[in-house]
């Protein structure tokens, strides 16, 4: 008799029966499409006329799945891919591929988790639009950066006391 899986286990178990290299490069390719469909969730709202909100609704459903499913779907590549070498090395005992594997992904979650900067560059992105007036003209703010004695990274729109 089946055990009972949910469709993610289902998922997983067929794309585990892939090469390792497959599952990597279709988390790539899943991550990287469905995040240019996520972005469009905040896209203004643009003037609706009757019978346009059906088509409007349509558009942000699509948005809210690509939200969740750029990081589920990659997750269950990679998870895929770990679990079939990790079958693959019980068989034949070689280890070179899983350590080739561990260290991609590990590229790869640096990747994501670094674009555009890194953690560090959104929040000096953050704090000088939270500091920066709304009035007729821009003001220019100036971010000091500083580390701190833990050694973590300071930004601040005060300089740092000596």
């Amino acid at each position: 008799m089946r055990h009972n899986q949910s469709p993610f286990e289902d998922f997983v178990e067929i794309m585990s029966r892939i090469p390792w290299w497959l599952n990597i490069i279709l988390a790539a390719v899943t991550y990287a499409t469905l995040h240019q469909i996520a972005m469009t969730f905040h896209d203004p709202t643009p003037q609706l006329q009757v019978g346009q909100m059906g088509d409007f609704a349509i558009d942000k459903f699509k948005s809210v799945l690509a939200l969740f499913g750029q990081f589920v779907l990659p997750f269950g590549f990679l998870l895929a891919g770990l679990i079939g070498l990790v079958k693959k090395f019980k068989r034949t005992g070689q280890c070179k591929e899983l350590i080739i594997y561990i260290i991609l992904i590990i590229l790869f979650f640096g990747s994501v988790i670094s674009k555009d900067g890194g953690i560090n560059n959104s929040i000096q992105k953050r704090l000088v639009n939270s500091s920066t007036k709304q009035s007729g003209n821009k003001e220019e703010t100036k971010i000091y950066s500083w580390t701190n004695e833990k050694g973590n990274k300071v930004y601040s729109n005060t300089p740092p006391s000596q």
